[in-house]
């Protein structure tokens, strides 16, 4: 869009603000400095005017000249000597060719000052008058033109023709004297090549070829700085050299829209950052000027430089006919109605200043001066005339031709500096600095400075803004260094600090301009969009619905989009975002209306109908989820358009609702096929995902698991266990996102978490708990043999024999080595405590020597405060169960809390205490257990697997084991050890059991199966399960793999059971391999099997018994039993169990070789020869199970049994155990809140030099004798408290919360205001409420942790003494206190525990009475103020207030990681300004140096603020109320503070704007203090002395009255004598204002006025009051008498007063007698009464208050009474002086006055006296009263 021809707008726009406060900042910064600047430039040009005088451009008067005849002047010319010639033209009819008619000359009469005709003797000429003569006569339209003064040389320009050129001329020559010499007529050439000069004083460039860049749109590029075009219908400018777009920052219409881009005339001319363009385009005769500024990138098109235009000076700018441009960009522009007009001359002043530039219509001969000043760098008025002089004392005379021809013609006469030479104005002081400078140095300097102040009050800040006005500030200075003396007026400073904001400013700008030029370019590219967007929409053909569904959605995206950078997009052009979004909403409307018309047609929806059912038709065919991914994204952008055409047809107007819903409807059909479409291709997705999913989600599963048996491998402590769980729920997950739509795996993901959870929880107590053990028995081993040493150290009687027991023994290594060992299993405590004891063994053997050189223990769990080093507790906090003798204990890792377990069921399990994995315990190798559950689970597979995997490879079959192990977590097996032990036990396993065949079955088991099916099965039954027995395995020969066998089995077990049950013969576990057994010994039909091993042993039991002869015995002995089997059986068990006692290992075939005997011969049988055991060599893990050299003795039968045993037996109970320990010790965990103790340093805290250099070690002082310091410097005399007092937001709290997570000690903090002042013991019981119940219970908790614990009791100002008391104990000797653990009252013992204890308060926020600590516990604690520097410390102190600050401003944030030796680097750098000798560790860039440096030392400033305020805060704190002088001062200098300011600051800040913030923040703080912010804030600005005359005035005012009030707070303001004195504290306040207007009225020789009201107020006041006490009094009982006591008493008060008064009155006596007509001692006798008033009312305060009681007596009602009597007439009295004293004038009386005021004050205290003495006396004899009454006091 083309703009107006003089827009005048800016490239980019100037931005109107920088970005956020900072900008805010510096536009206030520099205004202010420009105020500045601008008053000291005031001063300089007042100090210049004096100097060298002014004369400014003024109208000095109005005055008229006159003709002879109605005229038109035409112009004029000094001639010298207050002389000017006049030059007109008479009307036509009245010329005679005489020179009266062209000239007159007039003389200035400075009396009259009025202007005089004279004669023309100066023009009498002869040549001239006839040459003149022939003119007129010749040429009937000469006229007289100009008069044009070239050098000396005056030209008479006279017109005789229609052109400029048609002229005459006459030249004189002006000699030095005024007077004027004829030369010829024929000056024509000489003027017109002299007269006027170039009308540009630059010249012209032209383009060339070379210039024109070609492209989509090009232009003519000039210098590469501004580019122009003429072509595409417009002119435009650009400022980017871009021909691919034909947008520009200025653009107007041409008349030939197709010219080419070399058809234009262009021309150009370079001044600085201005460039003028001179254009002509094709085929037009008006040439455009254009002025381009390449700063503000502004385009300005101004013609009238096509007349003339010149520089003005010091490269401001340019100025022309009607008007001027500066380089700042200001444009002037006057409305002129003359003609073309051309430079005719310019004029400097002498001084420098002023340049007058004159331009001259050639035509019409109007002039236009326009005076240019160069300091303010404007013109300040233009000045149109017809003709105007400047005379030799700069008088400026000029004039306007009226339009009639008149006689009387008005002149103005105007003051200027266009003065020549010896008419300078005087010089009042020519030995000045500025004298000798020169004037025009001083103007110069101070245009220069002006430039600064305009580029300062530039509304519109362009990018090189700041840098031209930094350079221009910082160039003054060194340009003109006379501005650095006193003359200068201190402007340099000035200038220096405007160059350092611009500086800061630069920075700020190049951020907004990156900003801008995003917008810019955002803009330019969605207006691009938008216009390709709507020519799309407007070539399209919408023949069908998607034509409009495609171009309404773009459309509307283009809306949101428009909308989105409107509200969002910073410094983006708002109104042009406007216009571009109803653009859009227009063809919105439009393109809704035709879609609605075109919806109406039936078939208008057939591509969405048969693009729905082309979808349903896809559904089925998708064979992958990728393919059914990309039919969903087209089924939902179909949904999304019918949605769109839904709401198209609803937001418009339709008349006939009945269409609306007809096409409502039809959409709606469609949207339900969409529907149904996506329902279906969802389900179909489902179903393809299911099964591609199944096989990637088992590898995950699959590859989990493995990772997780890697981890468990790797995790050799708690501490990595932990890790690598981290590590395996990430991957779980992971796994849950992708398996997100699955519910099955998100279910199956939860189960494997909770199986992984389970094994790494119970890997981690394991080890946690062998740590634990072994800590055990190494401390008991420790304890032992320190009983020995105690024992053997108390035989020696001679120290070196001591000494060498303990340094050489061999024992003491012992003990060493096993504080070492717990050491390195994280037992710092319990190595401490070992070594405590050692070393108070030895102390006490060694009780004579001194304190010595001690020995540290140094190593990485030892830390060092101060001198003091001091062992780590690594181990965190925790809750496990440990073994102490037969019981299990909940253990605190790291304390003495033990808490043994009670629970029953957890009881029951004390079987498998002492087994530590589910998979082995001291009979069952965790090998053999593996193996024997993959066995178990070959079986359950079948016997072909079985086969299978014996007859695999070793590798192939560990590949197995390595299998079925993988997701056993919680069986702890370890890869390469138990894997590959397991395949060769497993190998063993199927290779024997093969071998054995039925014989693998445990021989009690075949003895059952033989006992049961021979003996007591009923013989049927037996037939009959025989025959199906028989039939099945002849079918299953045909037919293999038939699950029906296990009905089979499960019957025989049945029997077998009833059997054993019933006979109780065998053990029950027996029945299921018996039932089996005989299943497959029926199924096979081969012969009972026998081992060998029984075979043999029942021919040797046989042989036996034929050798013994007692065959025929045995036989005897069974005959008897034939009938009874079960007896029977059991005879022949006992005969055979006794012929195998004494074979070892025998006794396992005792059932078979018994069952041999009992069935005899019932049954065919077959003995198999192979052997059950074998040796297993290379077996890799240690266990008793394993002979020594990785032998294993594997017996296959043995192995079984004892396997089965432990399988059935110990594993659930094992199970059982693992999971009630597991459940007890999180409800422990959470009974006992143990997360919350665990210390946690602070983010913000800093480990700064005053902790380094003064906490830690005044800490580490009571630390070390609190718990002793590490190794033998350990302390056995154990005792303390640590005491630490400051105000809030000192850092108590985080100071030892970070030391004891430093030393792993548990942080009990104990809260203070939760207690209250209510508790007071040490039961929870009896705590007032919950929240103290709870704090009670830490701390009874923490005593029973009783080792590696801080007891931290914070704000003990809250708690009440008798509750501290209990911790007097605990601090001295003897480490004890009482208190009370659930329910029980117990003492515990802490001598040689780490037990710290510290307590904490701030003693002024609670009233002094509330902070009360036990003296004795006080004396036993070291107290420290952290809020105050020590002595010494004053330094580190002060620092650490900027250290800890460092966090808090973003500027210093790369320090905050910094070393401690950077930080204090940088301090001392910001303190002192010097840099040599200081080395940085970090790598700072120079820049970041000078920022930090510049940071820090406003950081000083404000510390030394905040310093202040916090050592006034505590010394008015600890003031008690009663000594106070002014208002107590409660705002606080904390870290908290310091850390506020910090944050706000900003790099570029000045002193000012620094202090500013310091007030700001101290005023919001003061607004907390409701009454008292006044007076706090006041005295916190008189505390940095920025205290203004009017608020010091307050603050005495306030101190005053805070004064009075403290004097009076002690009496009862209800009783009417505390109000008398009252009133006189006010009276004696009125007597010093009294004074204070005394002395300033005295000293001024003037009228003084008194205003005494206030003193006349307040007797009236006093008056009344002691009315209301005489009236209020009650009367004595009637027949009391005051008895002599208190008659005494009174009379005493009495005696005081009157003494007092009489004081008074012979002091006034002595000072008025002394001050007679003095007016200065009047002023000393009333401070004098002033001071005696303030005194007296002390004394009478006392007197009346120690009185009151008695003050009910009739006497001194009485005197009361008669003192309002007094007191009303000197109230009256006051009231007429104070008349009197208003109306007196002269000094004289006003003495007088005054000495009548004292007379008056002396008076009244006589009067008083007099009273006070008669009450005196009736006090003394009471019978008076009624006698004489008091005498009547003096009027």
């Amino acid at each position: 869009m083309a703009e107006p021809p003089d827009s005048g707008n800016p490239a980019e726009g100037a931005p109107a603000a920088l970005e956020g406060g900072a900008y805010d900042l510096i536009k206030q910064r520099l205004s202010d400095q420009g105020g500045t600047l601008r008053a000291k430039l005031g001063q300089l040009d007042e100090r210049r005017a004096i100097v060298f005088g002014s004369k400014k451009l003024e109208l000095k008067k109005m005055a008229r000249v006159s003709t002879q005849l109605n005229c038109e002047p035409r112009d004029m010319i000094q001639l010298g000597h207050d002389q000017f010639l006049f030059g007109f033209n008479v009307e036509l009819g009245l010329k005679k060719g005489q020179l009266e008619d062209v000239f007159a000359v007039y003389n200035f009469n400075e009396t009259e000052e009025e202007f005089k005709e004279g004669d023309l003797s100066i023009l009498h000429d002869q040549k001239f008058q006839e040459r003149f003569k022939t003119l007129f006569s010749t040429s009937k339209d000469a006229s007289f033109h100009r008069f044009a003064q070239v050098g000396s040389n005056l030209f008479m320009v006279f017109r005789n023709g229609s052109k400029v050129e048609d002229v005459v001329v006459y030249k004189w020559l002006i000699n030095p004297d005024g007077q004027l010499v004829y030369e010829n007529d024929r000056a024509k050439g000489e003027y017109l090549s002299t007269a006027f000069p170039d009308e540009f004083n630059f010249k012209w460039q032209n383009t060339t070829p070379n210039d024109v860049r070609h492209g989509d749109n090009p232009h003519v590029s000039i210098q590469d700085r501004v580019f122009v075009e003429c072509v595409g219908g417009d002119l435009t400018i650009k400022i980017e050299d871009n021909t691919t777009s034909g947008e520009g920052i200025f653009a107007e219409p041409v008349d030939d829209r197709n010219q080419k881009i070399d058809d234009a005339e262009i021309q150009y001319a370079v001044q600085g950052s201005l460039i003028l363009l001179k254009i002509k385009p094709y085929r037009e005769d008006t040439i455009r000027y254009f002025i381009f500024n390449e700063k503000l990138q502004a385009v300005h098109r101004v013609d009238s430089i096509g007349q003339s235009c010149v520089l003005l000076p010091e490269e401001h700018g340019l100025i022309f006919p009607d008007g001027y441009y500066l380089q700042t960009g200001e444009l002037k522009r006057y409305q002129a109605e003359e003609g073309s007009m051309v430079l005719e001359r310019t004029i400097t002043s002498p001084n420098g200043e002023d340049y007058l530039y004159v331009y001259f219509d050639r035509t019409s001969g109007l002039y236009v001066l326009m005076p240019y000043r160069l300091i303010e760098q404007e013109v300040s008025e233009r000045i149109a005339c017809n003709g105007f002089s400047l005379f030799p004392s700069g008088d400026l005379v000029s004039f306007r031709a009226e339009e009639e021809a008149i006689k009387h013609h008005m002149i103005q006469v105007r003051q200027s500096p266009f003065y020549q030479s010896g008419h300078e104005p005087e010089s009042a002081e020519r030995d000045s600095l500025l004298f000798q400078v020169g004037n025009k140095s001083v103007v110069k300097a101070m245009a220069e400075c002006n430039e600064v102040l305009l580029l300062i009050q530039k509304e519109s800040p362009y990018a090189d803004l700041y840098a031209d006005m930094a350079a221009k500030a910082g160039s003054i200075p060194s340009a003109h260094t006379w501005l650095t003396s006193d003359e200068g007026f201190g402007i340099v400073d000035t200038l220096k600090s405007v160059a350092e904001t611009a500086e800061k400013a630069i920075a700020e700008f190049d951020k907004v301009r990156r900003m801008k030029l995003e917008a810019r370019e955002r803009t330019e590219g969605i207006q691009k969009r938008s216009k390709e967007l709507f020519s799309q929409v407007g070539r399209a053909d919408f023949r069908s619905v998607d034509d409009f569904v495609a171009n309404l959605g773009g459309l509307r995206r283009m809306r949101g989009e428009i909308i989105t950078m409107r509200d969002e997009v910073r410094f983006i052009d708002k109104a042009l975002m406007q216009v571009l979004e109803e653009q859009v909403k227009e063809q919105v409307d439009e393109l809704s209306q035709k879609c609605v018309k075109f919806l109406l047609a039936p078939e208008s929806l057939d591509p969405y109908r048969e693009r729905a059912e082309e979808q349903r038709s896809r559904v089925d065919n998708v064979t992958k989820v990728a393919e059914g991914k990309e039919l969903e994204e087209e089924i939902t952008t179909a949904g999304s358009d019918l949605e769109m055409l839904i709401d198209i047809v609803r937001s418009l107007q339709i008349d006939d609702t009945t269409e609306q819903t007809r096409i409502v409807e039809a959409i709606t059909a469609i949207y339900q096929v969409v529907n149904q479409v996506k329902e279906a291709l969802k389900n179909k997705m489902r179903t393809l995902m299911t099964a591609e999913g199944a096989a990637q989600f088992n590898a995950q599963i699959l590859l989990l698991s493995q990772t997780a048996v890697n981890y468990l491998d790797m995790s050799d402590s708690p501490e990595k266990c932990d890790e690598y769980f981290n590590n395996i729920l990430n991957q779980l997950e992971d796994l849950g996102g992708d398996f997100a739509d699955f519910p099955e795996y998100i279910e199956q993901l939860d189960q494997k978490r909770g199986e992984l959870e389970t094994a790494f929880e119970q890997k981690r107590l394991q080890l946690e708990e062998a740590r634990n053990r072994k800590a055990t028995a190494l401390v008991s081993s420790a304890e032992r043999m320190l009983k020995s040493i105690e024992h053997k150290l108390g035989t020696f009687e001679d120290v070196n024999d001591i000494n060498g027991y303990m340094a050489g023994d061999r024992m003491i290594d012992s003990i060493r080595e096993r504080v070492e060992e717990l050491q390195a299993l994280d037992k710092a405590g319990e190595a401490e405590g070992i070594l405590s004891q050692l070393k108070s063994v030895h102390e006490e053997a060694v009780r004579q020597l001194k304190d010595k050189q001690e020995l540290y223990v140094d190593g990485q769990n030892v830390i060092q405060f101060g001198k003091h080093k001091f062992a780590v507790n690594a181990q965190p906090l925790d809750l496990t169960m440990v073994r102490r003798g037969e019981d299990q204990f909940l253990h605190l890792t790291g304390t003495q809390y033990f808490d043994e377990v009670e629970d029953e069921g957890f009881l029951a399990t004390r079987e498998v205490w002492n087994q530590t994995v589910l998979s082995e315990d001291n009979e069952i190798y965790r090998a053999e257990y593996l193996a024997y559950l993959l066995w178990q689970q070959l079986e359950k597979e079948g016997i072909d697997r079985m086969i299978e995997v014996a007859g695999m490879e070793e590798p192939d079959r560990l590949k197995v084991v390595q299998d079925f192990m993988g997701d056993r977590y919680a069986e702890a097996y370890t890869k390469g050890i138990h894997d590959q032990d397991a395949e060769k036990i497993l190998a063993a396993l199927l290779n024997t059991q093969s071998a054995l065949q039925l014989a693998r079955y445990y021989p009690r088991a075949r003895a059952c199966a033989a006992v049961f099916w021979n003996k007591f099965c009923d013989p049927d039954a037996a037939k009959m399960m025989l025959a199906r027995l028989e039939g099945f395995a002849t079918r299953n020969e045909i037919f293999p793999g038939d699950p029906t066998q296990a009905d089979y089995v499960a019957e025989l077990r049945a029997m077998v059971a009833a059997f054993i049950e019933e006979t109780g013969l065998f053990p029950p576990e027996d029945a299921d391999p018996a039932g089996e057994y005989l299943f497959y010994e029926h199924t096979n039909g081969r012969d009972w099997v026998v081992s060998q091993e029984a075979d043999s042993l029942l021919t040797e039991f046989e042989r036996h018994l034929v050798k013994k002869g007692r065959e025929a015995d045995f036989t005897k002995a069974q005959k008897p039993l034939q009938k009874d089997p079960h007896s029977h059986y059991q005879l022949i068990r006992d005969w055979v169990r006794g012929f195998l006692l004494d074979r070892n290992g025998a006794n396992k075939y005792l059932e078979e070789v018994a069952g041999l005997v009992f069935c005899g011969h019932l049954h065919k049988q077959a003995v198999v020869k192979a052997a059950t055991g074998q040796m297993l060599e290379g077996i890799q893990g240690a266990h008793d199970a394993v002979e020594e050299g990785g032998k294993y003795p594997f017996d296959y039968l043995a192995f079984q049994e004892k396997l089965g045993r432990f399988y059935r037996e110990s594993v659930p109970r094992f199970e059982a155990y693992q999971d009630l320990k597991q459940s007890l010790i999180e409800e422990e965990k959470e009974a006992l809140r143990l997360h919350e103790f665990e210390p946690r340093v602070l983010s913000s805290f800093v480990r700064n030099q005053l902790v380094d250099e003064v906490y830690l070690p005044i800490v580490g002082d009571n630390l070390a004798k609190q718990i002793g310091a590490a190794g033998d410097a350990k302390r056995t005399d154990l005792m303390g408290l640590l005491l630490l007092i400051s105000p809030p937001g000192y850092g108590k709290t985080t100071l030892m919360e970070y030391l004891a997570n430093r030393m792993g000690l548990i942080f009990m903090k104990i809260n203070g205001p939760a207690l209250g002042h209510e508790v007071t013991s040490l039961d929870p019981e009896e705590a007032p409420n919950a929240g103290a119940r709870e704090e009670v219970k830490k701390l009874n908790l923490a005593l029973e942790m009783g080792d590696n614990v801080m007891i931290y009791v914070d704000d003990i100002q809250h708690c009440h003494p008798e509750f501290l008391q209990k911790f007097i104990s605990l601090c001295d000797a003897q480490r004890k206190i009482e208190g009370v653990w659930r329910g029980q009252p117990k003492t515990y013992d802490m001598r040689g525990r780490r037990v710290v204890v510290v307590m904490a308060g701030n003693p002024y926020t609670e009233s002094g009475e509330k902070f009360r600590i036990p003296d004795m516990l006080a004396n036993r604690a070291d107290t420290y103020n952290l809020g105050d520097d020590m002595k010494g410390r004053e330094a580190a102190f002060s620092g650490s207030y900027i250290e800890n600050a460092i966090t808090s401003n973003p500027v210093l944030q790369p320090l905050a990681k910094a070393a401690q030796k950077d930080i204090q680097a940088f301090i001392r750098m910001a303190e002192t300004d010097q840099r040599e000798g200081i080395e940085l560790q970090g790598n700072f860039s120079a820049n970041e140096q000078e920022e930090l440096i510049n940071v820090i030392k406003k950081m000083i400033t404000l510390r030394d603020v905040v310093l202040k305020v916090n050592q006034l805060y505590i010394e008015s704190a600890g003031q008690a109320d009663e000594f106070r002088t002014e208002p107590a001062f409660k705002m606080q200098g904390s870290y908290r503070n310091m850390n506020r300011l910090a944050e706000k600051i900003l790099p570029m800040m000045n002193e000012q704007e620094l202090m500013d913030l310091v007030l700001d923040h101290y005023k919001g703080e003061s607004q907390t203090l409701t009454t008292g912010a006044e007076a706090n804030f006041l005295k916190f600005k008189q505390l940095i002395g920025v205290m203004t005359d009017e608020e010091a005035e307050r603050w005495e005012e306030i101190k005053r009255t805070f004064g009075r009030n403290q004097y009076l707070q002690g009496g009862d303001q209800n009783d009417p004598v505390s109000r008398v004195v009252s009133q006189l504290s006010l009276f004696s306040g009125g007597l010093e204002s009294i004074q204070d207007t005394l002395k300033e009225g005295l000293s001024m020789d003037r009228t003084t006025t008194i205003d005494t009201s206030g003193i006349s107020a307040d007797l009236e006041n006093l008056r009344q009051t002691v009315a209301e006490g005489l009236f209020r009094a009650p009367a004595p009982a009637e027949g009391a008498t005051a008895s002599s006591a208190d008659s005494g008493a009174v009379t005493g008060h009495i005696a005081q007063l009157q003494g007092a008064l009489e004081k008074s009155l012979e002091y006034s006596g002595s000072i008025a007698s002394a001050s007679q007509d003095n007016q200065k001692l009047v002023m000393d006798r009333q401070q004098a009464m002033i001071n005696f008033m303030s005194e007296s009312n002390q004394t009478l305060l006392k007197a009346i208050l120690q009185s009151q009681e008695k003050a009910q007596s009739s006497q001194m009602q009485a005197a009361m009474a008669n003192m309002v009597q007094l007191l009303s007439a000197s109230h009256e009295r006051h009231r007429e002086l104070q008349e009197k004293l208003a109306a007196a004038q002269p000094s004289e009386v006003v003495v007088d006055v005054s000495k009548e005021m004292v007379a008056d004050s002396d008076m009244l205290i006589q009067n008083l006296l007099a009273q006070l003495q008669t009450a005196q006396a009736q006090v003394r004899t009471p019978g008076a009263e009624a006698e004489e009454p008091p005498a009547e006091p003096q009027a």
